[in-house]
């Protein structure tokens, strides 16, 4: 091999190592964009109450040290914010300062289920069909993954988003995320921010059950809902705890990981998954909204159970530059602030 051909094969190498944000080993934590931007950070642990592994029991705060203006901008393409944020070179920004607005509404909160009871058919064909006949709201990580990959780009701080919460089981999750029309499977080393990885529990040859899904955000670190119940949280996690965490509750012991880049088509929840058929009976504010989840699920509900899907407002807030669930949305109560405990960091 000549000198000159050598050399070219070594510029196409480094080129494409230093545009990979993932390691080979898909669980090495590193802020990439921070570092190549020369910009220094601290990574503390924050403890809250509720979940009772520990793995579910906190959050990272990652934040930064004071930048340039061209360092904020740059953080701020390479994560996919809208840079509405304002800037000072005083400031020491966190890494959500930095994300999309549906990112910044949903992190550090959690969202205790709403169940109300049924109305007179729906108990009557649960009885007959042996179904739940209670109606929940609430949103789990396959929903949030799906939200964060529909979610629309802010182009003006007056744009305004939507989050649906809505609630829909594995089986049918599974059949309808992983088609093509959506999206590819993709390797560790070429993940990007927006990216999705999936955890399967490999059951036998024929079937694989889906167990969890999350968002890349860098090395190593991704945005999670961490689960459905009362105590669980939207944050930033390492790979490597939701990985450890999971290979333990796997029934078959054998753990997979797929890494999907979806191509945003995602339609509205209510015209992706099974609606139950509107009725005379059956009250207004669930026509079109009751998502028949194919499995049982929340908050210990035995049997398959409707799910009420129901848009929340995403808005800015004019001081801050960042995505907040709307004042005026008739859910902004049900979101509660995390009970910290304490910080480790380092």
């Amino acid at each position: 091999m000549n000198l000159k051909k050598s050399l070219v094969i070594l510029a196409l190498m480094l080129f494409f190592a230093g545009s990979s944000y993932a390691a080979t080993d898909p669980g090495a934590f590193e802020l990439s964009q921070a570092k190549k931007l020369g910009v220094n950070f601290t990574v503390k642990k924050l403890e809250f109450s509720g979940p009772s592994n520990p793995a579910d029991a906190y959050a990272l705060e990652i934040r930064f040290s004071p930048m340039t203006k061209v360092q904020f901008d740059a953080l701020t393409k390479a994560y996919g914010g809208t840079g509405f944020v304002p800037y000072s070179s005083s400031a020491r920004y966190e890494l959500s300062d930095f994300q999309p607005p549906l990112v910044q509404a949903l992190i550090g909160f959690r969202f205790p289920p709403i169940i109300e009871e049924g109305y007179k058919s729906l108990k009557e064909q649960a009885e007959e069909f042996n179904l739940d006949s209670t109606i929940c709201t609430q949103s789990n990580c396959y929903s949030t993954v799906w939200e964060l990959v529909r979610a629309k780009r802010f182009k003006s701080p007056k744009d305004k988003g939507t989050f649906c919460l809505f609630w829909e089981g594995e089986y049918a999750f599974n059949e309808k995320i992983c088609q093509a029309e959506y999206g590819k499977v993709i390797t560790p080393d070429s993940l990007q921010p927006g990216d999705a990885v999936m955890f399967f529990d490999r059951i036998n040859e024929e079937y694989r059950s889906l167990m969890h899904a999350a968002v890349f955000v860098d090395k190593g670190l991704y945005f999670e809902k961490t689960d459905s119940y009362d105590e669980y949280a939207w944050r930033f996690v390492y790979y490597s705890d939701m990985y450890n965490k999971l290979q333990k509750l796997t029934e078959s012991g054998k753990l997979e990981v797929e890494f999907r880049r979806f191509n945003g088509t995602f339609p509205h929840p209510t015209k992706a998954f099974s609606v139950m058929a509107s009725t005379d009976d059956m009250p207004k504010k669930y026509w079109g909204k009751l998502i028949m989840a194919d499995q049982p699920g929340l908050g210990g509900r035995s049997r398959p159970a409707p799910y009420r899907a129901e848009d929340v407002e995403i808005v800015i807030d004019p001081q801050l530059g960042r995505g907040i669930i709307s004042p005026s949305s008739p859910y902004r109560k049900n979101f509660k602030e995390l009970p910290w405990k304490k910080a480790t960091g380092r």
